[in-house]
């Protein structure tokens, strides 16, 4: 990578690896991009409490749903705020997000690094 990335201390292992073979910077070193395809990323340690078999088959409850501000027809509108957002610039994009924002996010890695 060029840049040190520099993870949370609550975020475990696994998050930190997962999201390093990720970011990789040669797409071919990507987690996910050799001849394992999307296989390789399922077997990541990350994801080893997963079942992907009733992910497949829908039985699992999304453990974390994104609240939309128009309801269920939303979703398209909440899609166009966040490419607008994407294009402001960070301190003005970092605003927008209300502090406890990213906690139901932190809980979901959590449950899946067993941290």
């Amino acid at each position: 990578m060029l840049h040190e990335v520099r993870y949370p201390k609550t975020m475990g292992a696994n998050a930190q690896s997962l999201l390093e073979q990720l970011l990789a910077t040669q797409p071919e070193e990507r987690i996910g991009s050799g001849k394992g395809g999307a296989d390789e990323l399922k077997r990541h340690g990350f994801y080893k409490k997963m079942a992907w078999h009733a992910v497949l088959l829908k039985k699992i409850e999304a453990p974390y749903k994104p609240k939309s501000s128009a309801g269920g027809e939303g979703a398209a509108e909440d899609a166009e705020e966040v490419i607008d957002d994407e294009e402001a610039d960070e301190e003005g994009a970092a605003a927008s997000f209300p502090p406890d924002a990213f906690e139901a996010f932190r809980e979901l890695t959590a449950s899946f690094d067993g941290a």
